[in-house]
């Protein structure tokens, strides 16, 4: 069975970095537009990486089969840093894992090239000196945006981290190791 793959790989739009910028539901400002009236009850690039973690994070590899694909592949990885540190929070409240995974999305995230990358190997290609802020900024972005959706789902009634999604803490996608 292969791995799930974006729906908007053919979608025409920029691109930075090779990875391709759609507008999202909701979110910060950014470089990809905010535009909830366009996807009404459809999914936009954060909601589909949501989507699909838990059945793409048991494979350990990936072909790329477009530019929304490299997206995919970082939020996945990013998503699974976010649970590496849900689950090892001490307190283990919703208030406390929220805070962390929002102080996660302060820093200014690693750009392909650059140490600390989430994804190592030949995925990306660095981007040219004037895609370099704007990549960092769209990383951001993406980053703001699916912590403030993944907080909302991954807390059960009593505002502790779900046990259908905790167990995926565990898990590496692609042999990526994230702390």
């Amino acid at each position: 069975m292969p791995a799930y793959h974006s729906e908007y790989n053919e979608a025409a739009g920029a691109t930075l970095g090779g990875c391709l910028v759609l507008p999202l539901k909701s979110g910060p400002t950014g470089p990809a537009a905010i535009s909830p009236e366009e996807f009404g009850s459809s999914r936009d690039l954060v909601d589909e990486a949501i989507y699909y973690f838990r059945s793409n994070v048991f494979f350990s590899s990936f072909e790329l089969k477009g530019p929304a694909d490299l997206v995919l592949v970082y939020l996945t990885v990013f998503m699974q840093q976010c649970l590496v540190r849900a689950a090892g929070d001490s307190a283990k409240t919703k208030a406390s894992i929220s805070s962390a995974l929002h102080a996660l999305t302060l820093t200014a995230p690693a750009i392909p090239g650059e140490a600390g990358f989430l994804v190592p190997g030949p995925f990306y290609a660095a981007p040219a000196m004037a895609e370099r802020e704007p990549m960092r900024t769209y990383l951001k972005q993406l980053r703001v945006t699916l912590v403030q959706r993944l907080v909302a789902i991954i807390f059960d009634d009593e505002d502790k981290l779900s046990k259908w999604w905790k167990p995926f803490a565990k898990r590496r996608f692609m042999k990526i190791e994230v702390s």
